[in-house]
């Protein structure tokens, strides 16, 4: 077999490292196994000691097994010693890697993984693709993450990852032609010699050369001569030669993807994807092949496919989208669902009805339970996850589509449903989310699980993750124990951490400014002009925001309790200054928000700007002023005509929202 000098001198101060067949696993103490040689065809025994936790443990084993990693779910049983498994490794396995669950925690090890390479069947030598395989699952690729089987704490450096694992294997050609790909990308990232070129085209050819190459193992060599050695021209007669032989194949099918994703009219694009799919079905010819970056092109696909299903949405095509969204990639589900329920609600008008959306939503939800429990692996896209791991990636994966949907059953009186969905994710969202927050505490409220609900109340204030909706409901519990609201106050004070509180405090202070306020005179609702200036001697909030901007009105219920709440006090004064609207008929946009929310706002036009012609003078000098730009904006003036204090954006959190606006008035009340 042929030697590429030129990769060995490279290599050749780490060769000497060559690894002893010890396996460093060893090192990880909560996690053992026998024999210390492990071969294929023999069993490996674990044993497993969990240091924290009480929860029952569960377990993966994960092989790399014929070249691709593909997950186990394993047995266990409990003993003195640990948690006790026996595992029977199967021909082709060259790396083993253990996954444990305690309750929702998982652990799979820090430095050292709980791996180890597997020799084969003589014991003599690591199994073919161990060492360079042991490199890549442990290196922090392209995307910035390692594979859920090892953490963080494990990642290698590119350069060790070259020198003492990839060197070992590279000359292998029965090897490198299942790794080409990776092993390219890796080696033209670190080294960047003209000479590395030529050794990457010679391991390409030598890979072409082989007696039962097939057609895969061509279109990589092909990417890497392309994509990696940028030599387009040598790509491209690898192409031909492909083609040649395999004349509907995939390479040629990769090609109709491209022709696909060069047509520009939408309705032409539709119908040449609809032929193409009647040619090579998803069911024979899966979507994976041209969404793996070693064999296809995954930006013209999703280009080609996130297109045709967003203009079948947007034609109100939803039986075809449907079609494709239930035959297409697992990993389009989260944008489909975002862009076809729940961004369309984001618009100022929804381009769908709620009817429309729910029936959407329980479209794709309900795809993704079936893929949840699928044993197709195409369709469900769950790659090397066992099978009962898969439903908790799943989960995780999709857990806020999955909660919008359980918020849209609610919407609709499906409780039953809702409630089911909640359950869900609960485990996954714990009190971190505040929408969903709401969501279940109504839920348990409504099922008549007092108690459930009442200690997931007190959970959620504790952890200042609640809204107003909430704090209502909780409130309601009060009421009904003592039979009087009179206390209530002073008790909810006590179950937020005054740690956290005084934090805040403290953060808020030393964010106080003192800049001269830029003066305004807009018109209100009614027509009534509005003057900042005759506003002196009285504390000025307002709130920068437009009706299409979906963070402004979300932040909405948080300000409408302080309007409220400061209402008898005229000495403070709320202003929401509608700005920077594009369209026409912006004033009935803005009104009919404002009605039907039933907000108890001073609302302000802002006057258009000279110098750009577009509404947004007042946002304009404020802008300027205070070195911002985008809405929703909170500025803060004092009684002096002093901006005091700013907020930008929204994160969906109405109690800190109103909290910090709250103590930020009350601070300069205090002043003299």
């Amino acid at each position: 077999m042929k030697k590429f000098k030129v990769l060995y001198l490279l290599f050749a101060l780490f060769i000497g490292m060559f690894y002893s067949g010890k396996t460093f696993a060893q090192e990880a103490r909560a996690f053992k196994f026998f024999p210390k040689v492990v071969k294929q065809g023999d069993y490996v025994t674990t044993v497993y000691q969990p240091s924290v936790g009480s929860g029952g443990v569960t377990a993966v084993v994960y092989l790399f097994k014929d070249f691709k990693w593909e997950g186990h779910d394993l047995p266990l049983t409990k003993t003195d010693s640990g948690y006790v498994s026996k595992f029977l490794i199967p021909e082709g396995t060259a790396l083993m890697s253990y996954r444990y669950w305690i309750a929702d925690s998982v652990d799979v090890g820090g430095r050292i993984p709980y791996s180890f390479m597997v020799h084969d069947k003589s014991g003599k030598s690591i199994a073919p693709g161990g060492s360079t395989e042991w490199g890549l699952f442990r290196y922090q690729g392209y995307d910035s993450r390692l594979m859920p089987i090892v953490s963080k704490s494990s990642a290698i450096e590119l350069r060790t990852l070259i020198q003492l694992w990839i060197a070992k294997d590279f000359n292998n050609v029965e090897i490198r032609r299942h790794l080409f790909f990776d092993i390219a990308r890796v080696l033209k990232s670190y080294i960047k010699v003209p000479k590395v070129d030529t050794g990457l085209r010679q391991a390409g050819d030598a890979i072409l050369n082989l007696p039962d190459v097939n057609e895969k193992e061509m279109i990589t060599v092909e990417k890497v001569y392309g994509r990696i050695l940028h030599k387009q021209q040598l790509a491209d007669s690898v192409k031909k030669l492909i083609i040649a032989k395999y004349p509907d194949g995939l390479r040629n099918r990769l090609l109709g993807i491209d022709s696909i994703y060069l047509e520009r009219n939408l309705e032409n694009k539709v119908k040449m994807l609809e032929t193409f799919l009647l040619h090579y079905p998803p069911s024979k010819y899966p979507f994976d092949d041209y969404i793996d970056p070693s064999t296809g092109d995954p930006g013209y696909f999703y280009s080609v496919y996130n297109g045709v299903v967003t203009y079948l949405f947007t034609q109100k095509q939803f039986d075809k989208m449907k079609v494709l969204i239930s035959d297409g990639p697992y990993q389009s589900l989260n944008f489909d669902y975002l862009h076809f329920v729940d961004y369309p609600y984001r618009a100022t008008t929804p381009p769908i009805t709620k009817d429309e959306q729910l029936d959407i939503s329980t479209f794709i939800i309900n795809n993704l339970m079936e893929r949840a429990v699928s044993k197709d692996l195409k369709f469900s896209g769950r790659g090397y996850f066992s099978s009962l791991e898969w439903k908790r990636v799943l989960i995780e994966d999709n857990k806020w589509s999955i909660a919008y949907h359980a918020g849209l059953l609610y919407a609709n009186g499906k409780y039953n449903e809702s409630l089911k969905y909640a359950d869900m994710i609960k485990a996954f969202l714990g009190y971190g989310d505040i929408k969903f927050n709401d969501l279940y505490a109504h839920l348990l409220d409504h099922d008549h699980k007092g108690v459930e609900a009442k200690s997931f109340m007190l959970g959620v204030i504790k952890a200042d993750k609640s809204d107003p909706e909430l704090i209502s409901l909780f409130k309601g519990y009060y009421v009904k124990e003592h039979k009087t609201d009179k206390g209530f106050d002073q008790y909810y004070g006590t179950l937020s951490p005054a740690s956290q509180t005084e934090e805040l405090h403290e953060r808020l202070k030393k964010s106080l400014i003192h800049i001269p306020a830029a003066a305004f005179n807009l018109k209100n609702l009614k027509g009534e002009d509005v003057n900042l200036e005759n506003q002196k001697g009285k504390i000025v909030i307002l709130d920068f925001w437009a009706s299409w901007c979906y963070p402004c009105k979300q932040a909405m219920p948080g300000m409408q309790i302080l309007v409220k709440k400061y209402k008898p006090d005229t000495a403070v004064q709320f202003y929401f200054i509608s700005t920077l609207e594009y369209s026409q008929n912006y004033k009935k946009l803005v009104t009919d928000f404002i009605t039907a929310q039933q907000y108890d706002f001073n609302v302000l036009y802002d006057d258009t700007d000279p110098n750009t012609g577009k509404m947004g003078l007042a946002y304009g000098k404020y802008a300027k002023l205070l070195n911002f730009n985008g809405i929703p904006q909170k500025i803060i003036i004092d009684q002096h005509g002093f901006v005091r204090w700013i907020a930008g954006g929204y994160d969906g959190d109405l109690v800190a929202l109103t909290k910090e606006v709250d103590y930020v008035i009350s601070l300069i009340q205090q002043e003299k």
